[in-house]
């Protein structure tokens, strides 16, 4: 009975262990479990039918019930026994259908762009891996993933495990269906064709690639640099760079000036850009001096330049923008050069004699750049003087040659104004007093705080002439008549007689004296000297007169004589 019973729990153990087969029929380690529970039971059925035999064996010799019974029990042994391979068969029914759902990817795997430096991943998603059982050499093992460099046909690392003796490669998995593989601090020879295998039968597998960019760099020492030409001349700019892909070269100006490029005697176009390592530019001019820009590019930022800059020797050019400049006295004047050099040069102003200008208070001197080669030369004068009428030049000098531009400056009558001399400058106006000339409604004018009315021409002789003219007359005849005076003095200590004409215009006459005694010579001499002195105060007083009428109003003297 005992034994009975140990092969119903015997084959109650392997129904439950069917049935937990197919819930856990996802799991490698439920399988194995199976398995040696299976075997566990049919060991103990085969324990379990020995001793049920012996038993039933010895029971048969013993009496004569237990012998009918023995053929019975052996039939439920063999039915038990073929039960029991059923459900092996059933269990390893179970076994293969879990081996039929095999690995598959997820997503493929993308092809990674890096730079040279930075970090690459790669990023591998494999289903159905854990239940999976790969046989080999009369055994069975799970199966694995493992990163392959396909191009060079090395093996990186299988499943968790780095394998090559790089240790800027690494592999991470997440304990369920994700495999990655790090690059850190990608090089150029990192690039090419990553594989991700899973060694099933046949190998199934999946590739991308691994594409390393450099940044462009200008290659110094195959680039030219600041360069030199003369006028007319030719120049060729080279440009290299290094990087990958291979950089794209483009020509600019740095002005934003257009490229003059010639093809040909005649031939020119003319472009905002040009693209090539070699820039050639012939028959240049002054006008294509500046600064040239070399920019590579190949899409991996930063985009890198170069400056070079192409000097244009030239001779001085001057342009007088004008020539002949007039200016009233007492006002500012500019005058204005236009000098195109290039090396840069040497620029001054003199006079037409040679006398070089120096800045002062009357004079400034400036300069103003207009580009690399041209410049404005300025020349302020202030509060101009008859002096500073006539000839000016500018002159500029540079290492190739020397030119000089002439502006010619003169006087101009002030509108409203008579041009002042420097007579009258030193009389009237030599402090910048400007004489003030208005008239009233009834004629009279009023000249320097002085009213003076205007004569008809039939009253006056001098009417309508200068005042200043008329005073200076006046003064040249008083100082004509002291010299006079002076003389007839002299000529009256020399002679026996003289004459006085008197206001009234009588004559009176001196008496003979005699040469004999020297009384006589005294008396005449002290008679003569009485005269004169009152002619002189005559005169005098008629000075004064004609002084009071002058301030006065303008009128003709009264004539007066000494004889």
């Amino acid at each position: 009975m005992m034994s009975l019973l140990v092969v119903k729990e015997s084959c109650e153990r392997i129904a439950d262990i069917s049935f937990s087969q197919e819930q856990y029929t996802d799991s490698h380690r439920n399988l194995t479990r199976v398995a040696n529970h299976r075997k566990l039971a049919q060991l103990e059925i085969a324990a379990g039918g020995s001793a049920l035999g012996s038993g039933l064996g010895g029971s048969g010799t013993g009496s004569g019930t237990g012998g009918g019974c023995g053929p019975a029990l052996r039939w439920q042994l063999l039915l038990l026994l073929l039960l029991c391979n059923c459900i092996d068969l059933t269990v390893s029914n179970k076994i293969s259908s879990v081996g039929a759902f095999e690995p598959d990817f997820v997503i493929p795997l993308e092809n990674v762009t890096i730079a040279q430096g930075r970090d690459a991943t790669f990023t591998c998603v494999v289903n159905n891996l854990g239940g999976h059982r790969v046989s080999g050499d009369g055994s069975s093992a799970p199966a694995k993933v493992a990163w392959i460099k396909a191009d060079a046909k090395a093996i990186l690392a299988i499943h968790e495990h780095v394998i090559t003796n790089n240790d800027r490669l690494s592999v991470q998995h997440n304990d369920y269906n994700t495999w990655t593989l790090n690059i850190r601090s990608v090089k150029m020879e990192d690039a090419g064709k990553y594989m991700c295998q899973v060694n099933t039968d046949p190998m199934k597998m999946q590739t991308a690639t691994l594409e390393v960019v450099i940044p462009p760099d200008i290659i110094n020492e195959e680039t030219s640099g600041d360069m030199m030409v003369p006028e007319g001349g030719s120049a060729k700019l080279v440009c290299r760079a290094r990087g990958h892909p291979k950089p794209k070269i483009t020509w600019r100006r740095e002005d934003g000036r257009e490229i003059i490029a010639r093809n040909g005697s005649h031939q020119k176009t003319k472009a905002q850009s040009v693209e090539g390592e070699m820039l050639t530019l012939s028959k240049i001019t002054r006008s294509e001096m500046g600064a040239y820009m070399c920019i590579a590019s190949n899409g991996v930022p930063p985009t890198v330049s170069k400056r070079m800059k192409l000097q244009v020797h030239f001779h001085p050019l001057v342009q007088v923008p004008n020539q002949l400049v007039g200016a009233p006295v007492l006002t500012d004047v500019t005058l204005i050069c236009n000098v195109e050099a290039s090396p840069k040069a040497i620029n001054y102003w003199q006079r037409e004699n040679g006398e070089m200008i120096i800045a002062g208070d009357r004079y400034a001197l400036t300069e103003k750049e207009n580009n690399m080669y041209a410049i404005e030369m300025i020349l302020h004068i202030k509060r101009l003087q008859t002096s500073d009428f006539g000839g000016y030049k500018c002159i500029s000098k540079n290492s190739i040659g020397d030119t000089e531009g002439t502006i010619r400056l003169y006087e101009m009558e002030r509108p409203g104004k008579k041009i002042l001399r420097d007579d009258d400058l030193n009389e009237v106006s030599k402090n910048e007093v400007v004489q003030k000339d208005t008239r009233s409604e009834d004629g009279s004018r009023n000249q320097n705080g002085r009213l003076y009315k205007d004569r008809a021409p039939d009253q006056h002789p001098a009417s309508g002439s200068d005042p200043l003219l008329v005073r200076g007359t006046m003064r040249l005849i008083g100082t004509f008549l002291l010299a006079l005076l002076v003389l007839l003095a002299a000529m009256a200590r020399a002679g026996p007689t003289l004459s006085c004409r008197t206001k009234g215009g009588g004559q009176k006459k001196a008496k003979k004296t005699s040469l004999n005694g020297q009384q006589d010579k005294d008396e005449v001499k002290d008679g003569q000297a009485e005269k004169w002195r009152k002619c002189w105060e005559r005169s005098t007083r008629s000075w004064r007169r004609a002084e009071l009428a002058e301030s006065a109003e303008p009128r003709p003297l009264h004539p007066f004589s000494c004889p």
